[in-house]
């Protein structure tokens, strides 16, 4: 039977919005100490003064029994009380734990979504060896941008599969060969443009200086509206003028980012305003302004 909590349950341990469970918890430590340390003076000190007659000497022996066992059922309680409360205190604590769980998976789901979608425009440029190259012959900015370079950063670590700091060709390859119908002269072309030191791997200092001067040049050659309708064609692998969750959760997953096909489809049900399970190229245009991906301006809604 499915037990319900309510939001703020935990409140009633002290713990509240700031995480005030410090306070609980020293309670609940220091409870069962006290009675402890009651129960050992009860019974060294004063139960043999009862037992002997030298306190209440006037009463009879059932009745200092009585007074001795009555002493003994305030911390008696307390102990017993304290085990309730300490199992209540650690539902407490485990429903805002998992509060605090969802919001980072939260969180990770959304870094995913914005480094996929990122990943996939850069991917857009990276097929066309003619941008690629009037790309890296403009002259590299001086001065860098610390939020740019981690989003660059971000991007990146998408393109190395294997987290080893670099993308050798063939990383390179692979993921070109899903996104291109370009021949293997062009690919092996865009490779050699991008890996400016010959060593046969792309470092993240190549990536990045690539990255800045690709990014001049979308701003100052590129029609933003086609940029979002090449990436929408590249998603749209049947060409429908729709994107449906299984085009976009196979987009995503070949891009190198794991979201289930849960997530995929709440990110469209939530941008679906028809209501159709799928995203036409203005719904798709509001989808990456939601999750951060700026390059059109605003979309119409």
């Amino acid at each position: 039977e499915k037990v319900l909590v309510h939001d703020t349950y935990h409140h009633a341990f002290w713990s509240g919005p700031h995480q005030k469970s410090k306070f609980t918890l020293d309670v609940l430590r220091f409870v069962p100490l006290g009675a402890a340390i009651y129960i050992a003076i009860l019974l060294l000190v004063h139960a043999p003064a009862l037992l002997k007659g030298e306190v209440l000497a006037t009463y009879s022996i059932y009745v200092r029994l009585i007074v001795l066992v009555v002493a003994l059922l305030p911390p008696v309680l307390c102990t017993i009380y304290v085990r309730e409360a300490v199992d209540d205190f650690a539902i407490a604590g485990h429903v805002e734990s998992l509060q605090n769980l969802r919001f980072v998976e939260h969180v990770i789901r959304r870094q995913r979504t914005v480094a996929a979608f990122e990943a996939l425009k850069v991917v857009t440029f990276l097929r066309k060896p003619d941008i690629v190259r009037a790309a890296m012959q403009l002259s590299d900015q001086a001065g860098k941008d610390e939020r740019e370079e981690r989003s660059w950063r971000s991007i990146f670590d998408v393109f190395d599969e294997n987290q080893d700091g670099i993308f050798d060709r063939s990383e390179l390859r692979v993921l070109l060969t899903k996104f291109s119908t370009a021949t293997e002269g062009k690919i092996t072309e865009i490779i050699e443009l991008l890996d400016d030191d010959k060593s046969g791997e792309i470092s993240f200092d190549e990536f990045y200086a690539f990255g800045r001067k690709l990014e001049r040049y979308v701003r100052e050659n590129v029609d933003p509206h086609e940029l979002l309708k090449e990436m929408f064609e590249i998603v749209d692998d049947d060409r429908g003028g729709l994107i449906t969750v299984h085009e976009l959760h196979q987009t995503i997953r070949e891009i190198g980012q794991e979201l289930s096909i849960d997530d995929v489809y709440n990110l469209i049900k939530d941008i679906d305003d028809d209501g159709n399970g799928a995203l036409d190229l203005e719904e798709f245009h509001l989808l990456l302004h939601r999750v951060g991906v700026e390059f059109v301006g605003k979309p119409a809604h």
